[in-house]
């Protein structure tokens, strides 16, 4: 099937492995990345994962929880910017969420309802790796925290499983992944500031020659 750009769908038909729709859509998104099927796969979560996870903290932040059940979020990919919208079902007003609280509702409500099953379902249609992928939800976790929240590292350890060890956290706020989102190895390659390759490479002169972007 051709995929239909720019149709909202529920994320629920994404994560459904009896639809045709994720992988035809990839097969498209491979093409704008010029990028392998794992490498493709990689650098769309990035981005989803990026929409659902901010909504999620953000909101607690705030003193909402909005609901990230797949049947209830609406999502639409398209060959232009922004190329991947998520959004979130209505927020419900939360009194004094503490941290516990946060991490306990989106370990269930947001990873293992929403989230664990696209990242096996990405695994699946192109073998891409899984701690790849839960590194960019870790990220996404942590970079608004760390704006506001002194002990942001501890929100991410109440967290735990499979976020755990994704990240270096300074002391000053820096967040910096300890995997890599793939994106130097799309057809215009790009180091993300926040890159473990920035900090391991031996090759620092080719590092350097790379396009420095976020990449959202």
């Amino acid at each position: 099937m051709s995929y239909p750009f720019d149709t909202w769908l529920a994320a629920s038909v994404l994560t459904d492995p009896r639809r045709p729709e994720l992988g035809a859509f990839l097969r498209g998104w491979e093409e704008i990345c010029v990028a392998t099927p794992a490498v493709a796969a990689a650098l769309w979560w990035k981005q989803y994962s990026w929409y659902a996870t901010i909504a999620a903290v953000e909101g607690w932040m705030l003193g909402t929880v909005p609901d990230l059940l797949p049947s209830a979020v609406p999502v639409r990919v398209s060959l232009s910017r922004p190329h991947v919208i998520v959004r979130p079902g209505p927020a419900e007003p939360i009194i004094g969420g503490s941290a516990v609280d946060f991490a306990k509702w989106f370990r269930q409500d947001v990873l293992d309802i929403h989230l664990s099953p696209m990242v096996e379902r990405l695994h699946d249609l192109t073998r891409v790796g899984r701690r790849v992928l839960w590194g960019s939800v870790a990220h996404a976790v942590a970079y608004p925290l760390a704006g506001g929240l002194p002990d942001y590292a501890d929100v991410l350890a109440e967290i735990g499983a499979p976020l755990d060890g994704l990240l270096s956290c300074g002391d000053g706020g820096e967040v910096e992944r300890n995997t890599c989102c793939l994106a130097f190895r799309m057809g215009e390659p790009t180091v993300c500031s926040y890159c473990p390759i920035r900090r391991t490479s031996g090759d620092v002169d080719h590092v350097g020659q790379l396009r420095v972007s976020s990449l959202r």
